[in-house]
């Protein structure tokens, strides 16, 4: 089965050789990270790939030609749930693309296995061309098998530069929670954050911060989860992602109102910032040690930082 398989993919290169014409996604990607931004803006990314097209065209012969282009911002190399990446996958399963051009392979992705995965065994399975202008590699190219070992260096390379990134901001975002700074970018129901004196602060938003204190107060007497979303949904109060979309507590004309979920009210119930003090650190990041999804943190770990800002309940009352 696996001599099979591999006449398969051979045949199959042999063929994808033989196209005359490719259909280009022109994929171009900038993470969260700030000297990246700097010296990696989109528009270079876009423009070098352009260039490198209109040399490898001929006036006799447009072997490139680009069918769309693909951009994510603000979005890290180190998984592929991006919404640019994930068009450009979409076009390319439907046949409409059969060539990616990237600045370099961190502009695809930065983890090793995942990023060679695709660019080693599901694109050429799919029949796709690959070229990563400043790295020199073309899938399609003659020597394409002496460019692995290059291509295989440059991903361990990025992936060990974004390890290494992920545990200095872990470091850095740890070093902010002790100074008392507020690192999410989420505030809790019921506060914003405002930037005051060089640190993120909570602040609170008394309309929402007033719901704050009626679900406390209504568990507090006793009610059941079920009793308090009747209460939240016949007063029309939207729960709080519909808040943040709509950016006020109550239901106005035209809007969507959704039950507030259990969980939810759970989650806010558990909120220790409520009383006044930041804590923080509850969640880690694992990806330096090459593992996706977050720890949780035992509560000796969690980083309190005692009144920070105004509470909106008392510690009694939580």
């Amino acid at each position: 089965m696996a001599r099979k398989a591999k006449r398969y993919l051979e045949n199959n290169q042999e063929k994808q050789r033989s196209v005359s014409r490719f259909m280009v996604g022109v994929y171009a990607r900038i993470s969260v990270d700030a000297d990246e931004r700097k010296s990696e803006s989109i528009e270079n990314q876009v423009f070098l790939i352009r260039d490198y097209i209109e040399k490898c065209n001929t006036e006799e012969d447009a072997q490139l030609i680009v069918y769309d282009v693909y951009t994510d911002c603000g979005k890290t190399g180190t998984n592929f749930d991006r919404e640019g990446f994930e068009r450009l996958m979409r076009d390319v399963k439907s046949g409409q693309v059969n060539c990616i051009i990237v600045k370099d392979f961190s502009r695809f992705g930065r983890n090793y296995i995942e990023t060679g995965n695709f660019i080693e065994k599901i694109l050429p399975f799919l029949g796709v061309r690959f070229i990563a202008i400043s790295d020199g590699y073309d899938s399609f190219s003659a020597d394409s098998g002496h460019q692995e070992l290059t291509m295989n260096i440059e991903n361990l390379v990025n992936d060990m530069y974004a390890k290494d990134i992920s545990r200095k901001e872990k470091v850095s975002r740890q070093m902010l929670q002790k100074s008392g700074d507020y690192v999410s970018s989420i505030a809790p129901y019921g506060y914003e954050i405002m930037e005051m004196q060089g640190k993120h602060r909570l602040i609170i938003v008394p309309e929402a911060a007033e719901i704050v204190r009626r679900i406390f107060e209504m568990y507090a007497s006793g009610m059941l989860m079920k009793q308090i979303r009747m209460d939240l949904f016949e007063r029309k109060v939207h729960r709080a992602s519909d808040y943040r979309k709509y950016g006020h507590v109550y239901q106005q004309e035209g809007e969507l109102l959704h039950e507030w979920g259990d969980s939810s009210i759970r989650a806010l119930l558990n909120r220790q910032n409520y009383y006044g003090d930041l804590v923080q650190h509850k969640y880690e990041s694992r990806f330096s040690e090459g593992k996706k999804w977050c720890r949780v943190t035992r509560e000796e770990e969690w980083i309190i930082i005692e009144n920070t800002h105004e509470a909106i309940i008392s510690k009694n009352l939580f």
